[in-house]
């Protein structure tokens, strides 16, 4: 599922709820939608040009579909004057650090609907305020986040020649039949280096994972420690190789683990020139981070 309201803001695709005057509680933004205070948190008011950091849940009724929580940062936006043609944006300027509201969006008149919505009447966006911050304290924030980042993209980059050293040791191990394999009836070899202590990923759910791939004759091919980045993609959608939407669900949150994929579960007959030939079979160290 995906979140839709951000990816609908420049559209302009939006049907207001009707205003409701019974007495429900419900607040009306300066646009017209209709939006549900459920915790006023007596924080800082945003000012124009002030930013909000906020996480929101996208709900089709009880179940969720979208968390930012579950991707590990907030949201942003900055406050702007007037008053909005979405229900989020104008929702938020009404807030105040600390605030939790809710606020719901038709989307059965929206033409050219992501295949998963189809059928859907109205959404509900979940908003809590987790921070408000001046131009200048925002500026101060993105900075010191940068930082991190750059910081963790370094010390992923200095890691690369040792676990290419680690890779090889296990290749080696491997032509020497002295690994402890396990193997799927589909010929996925595997063994399990670390166990970690987290869930295992279900299919559609997105992961994060460090990996180091190489051919069986020692030659590294791709590698994200280089990149200094993680990789992330949603397990079981066909968007990487058949032994990895195989593989990684076999792996708990946290572990580290080498697949040994055979080539009809990696790039067949074809191979993907120019670095890995056809019929190849593909060795790849992989770490589950994080499953989103």
């Amino acid at each position: 599922m995906r979140l839709l309201i951000f990816s609908l803001f420049a559209a302009g695709l939006f049907a207001m709820t009707s205003c409701d005057s019974s007495g429900n509680g419900k607040k009306t933004t300066p646009y017209g939608f209709e939006y549900t205070l459920h915790t006023d948190g007596s924080g800082q008011k945003p000012a124009v040009g002030d930013y909000m950091l906020f996480h929101i849940t996208q709900r089709n009724g009880d179940s969720v579909m979208f968390d930012s929580r579950d991707m590990g940062e907030e949201q942003i936006m900055e406050v702007t004057e007037g008053a909005k043609d979405n229900p989020i944006e104008d929702m938020l300027g009404l807030l105040a650090e600390g605030d939790s509201a809710s606020v719901d969006m038709v989307i059965d008149t929206v033409s050219n609907l992501p295949p998963d919505l189809v059928g859907i009447k109205s959404l509900t966006f979940d908003i809590k305020i987790t921070d408000v911050m001046t131009k200048d304290e925002f500026e101060a924030y993105r900075q010191e986040q940068m930082a991190k980042m750059q910081a963790k993209s370094d010390e992923m980059k200095a890691m690369e020649s040792e676990i290419g050293e680690k890779v090889q040791a296990v290749l080696a191990d491997y032509k020497e039949g002295k690994l402890d394999l396990q193997e799927t009836p589909e010929g996925l070899k595997y063994v399990i280096l670390e166990e970690g202590t987290g869930p295992k990923p279900q299919p559609g759910d997105a992961v994060e994972v460090n990996y180091y791939g190489m051919l069986t004759d020692g030659t590294m091919f791709d590698n994200s420690f280089r990149r200094g980045q993680p990789f992330t993609f949603p397990v079981g959608q066909g968007q990487v190789i058949a032994g990895w939407d195989m593989g990684i669900p076999l792996l708990n949150e946290g572990s580290k683990a080498t697949l040994f994929i055979p080539s009809d579960l990696g790039y067949g007959a074809q191979g993907s020139p120019p670095n890995i030939p056809g019929g190849a079979e593909l060795v790849f160290y992989v770490e589950l981070n994080d499953i989103k």
